[in-house]
């Protein structure tokens, strides 16, 4: 219990005392001694490139470099790979194997880089959610598809994968259908086998999969970083603007000019200013603004009611001039947060509906905040029970249902893939048809774990 204590300690020193100040073309790094030590039995770390455009007032797609050999916290390669600018460019390392636990490529689960990319967004907040990118060479080509094919979270967590030089099919391709995949590899590597039958079977599972195969061997290859780029301005980050630019004509002829404006500012937050959808998203902007204007000169004016407010602001969202309104919700909200929060015992029922209602708002992000708090303690009560695996995992199957939207959410999972594994390792240790029999009881106890699945799998062979 001591150790877990230390754990929770460590945490809290790396969240609440960690800051850094975003310097446009430069590099640095965030320690995670909870984590451990890395693969190379230095402490666990993670490099962070800020890009030399970056700016807080747009969104940056990320670029995830896994390492091949041991892994790396240099960003240097993911920089050269998408250039010095445009990109946050992250490297992470892969986690130290001992008695305990597995490790290298093949051993680091999501839970480890889950806290890494928790504190990632903490740090640098004005991250595209829909344009994250991994890539990785060697080891690192193979930590994507064995993350693939163990982890929805990994797979949910990016838009797109660019695995290269090593690995082979690992599952989870029909649960990326659709998404796009870059897959490169050297004529003379070794590997070059299992990369064209992967290539097959990911285009027969109905992924987007470009293959290169480049002429080389077992190299990263340098020559074609530029086309490797602009797979990923195509599929990725360029993705969204036919479709954005169709929207924003079609609302300005209907006169719809809040979600004309949303639509413009989207553009211009994704495309360059030399292509011809930024100019037209730039004068239609121009166009709807002077309305927007008016309308909240209008409002400010009247005795508008707080739901209409709210209304308006999420309609014109990212729109600077609705902030004198922005502002008499956030005292609307404050007034309110402080209420809930006054009761002698504060319920998690009014918190969560707190959220919902001012989902958008910053105010929300402080009751998730308190909800956090309130959630981890129910979650360290489970946790610390001496209860066995099975009832630890139901009684998180319940917390997760009491407790959404709380980012404990999150933790509560990764608990639950511990105890599943731990108690289908023991049903390992089994033999014959008591262990058949096993498994069949552990897939229904342990219902939507990835140790379920591997313990259907088992029942097949």
């Amino acid at each position: 219990m001591l150790n877990k204590y230390y754990f929770l300690l460590c945490i809290l020193i790396s969240t609440s005392l960690y800051s850094v100040d975003l310097i446009p073309g430069k590099t640095f790094h965030i320690d995670f001694p909870q984590l451990g030590k890395t693969w190379t039995k230095k402490p666990a770390r993670m490099g962070i490139y800020i890009p030399k455009d970056y700016t807080a007032k747009k969104s940056f797609p990320l670029m995830v470099w896994y390492g091949g050999g041991e892994g790396t916290d240099n960003p240097n390669i993911a920089k050269k790979l998408v250039g010095n600018s445009g990109y946050i460019c992250v490297a992470v390392p892969y986690h130290y194997q001992d008695e305990k636990t597995t490790g290298g490529w093949a051993g680091t689960t999501w839970k480890y880089y889950n806290t890494m990319f928790t504190k990632l967004h903490q740090t640098v907040p004005n991250i595209n959610s829909k344009h994250r990118v991994c890539s990785g060479f060697s080891s690192g080509g193979a930590a994507i598809l064995s993350l693939i094919g163990r982890s929805p979270e990994f797979r949910d967590y990016f838009y797109a994968f660019m695995p290269g030089g090593a690995g082979w099919n690992m599952g989870g391709f029909d649960k990326i259908k659709g998404r796009p995949m870059y897959a490169y590899m050297g004529e003379k590597d070794s590997r070059v086998g299992s990369y064209d039958k992967m290539k097959n079977e990911a285009k027969d599972s109905g992924i987007d999969i470009t293959y290169l195969r480049f002429k080389g061997g077992h190299s990263m290859p340098s020559q074609h970083y530029p086309e490797m780029r602009k797979w990923i301005e195509d599929k990725v980050i360029f993705r969204e603007l036919p479709q954005l630019s169709a929207t924003l004509q079609k609302d300005f002829k209907s006169k719809k000019y809040a979600s004309a404006y949303k639509a413009a500012k989207e553009i211009l937050n994704i495309a360059t200013d030399d292509m011809p959808v930024y100019k037209e998203a730039e004068t239609i902007m121009a166009k709807t603004k002077p309305y927007g204007e008016a309308m909240t000169k209008k409002i400010l004016a009247s005795k508008a009611r707080v739901d209409q407010i709210k209304k308006f602001i999420l309609e014109w969202e990212g729109a600077e001039f609705t902030q004198p309104l922005r502002e008499k919700c956030d005292a609307y909200a404050k007034a309110q947060l402080e209420k809930i929060l006054s009761q002698k015992v504060v319920s998690p029922v009014y918190l969560k509906r707190f959220i919902t209602y001012w989902k958008g708002f910053g105010i929300a992000d402080q009751a998730t905040e308190k909800l956090d708090g309130l959630a981890g303690s129910a979650l360290d009560k489970i946790t610390f029970s001496r209860n066995n695996n099975m009832s630890k995992f139901k009684a998180l199957e319940r917390f997760i249902k009491e407790w959404t939207p709380s980012t404990k959410i999150n933790e509560a999972k990764n608990f639950m893939e511990e105890y599943a594994s731990l108690e289908l390792k023991e049903i390992k240790e089994m033999t014959g048809s008591r262990q058949k029999s096993k498994l069949k009881s552990f897939a229904r106890y342990f219902p939507g774990s990835q140790a379920a699945s591997e313990a259907e799998s088992m029942l097949k062979k």
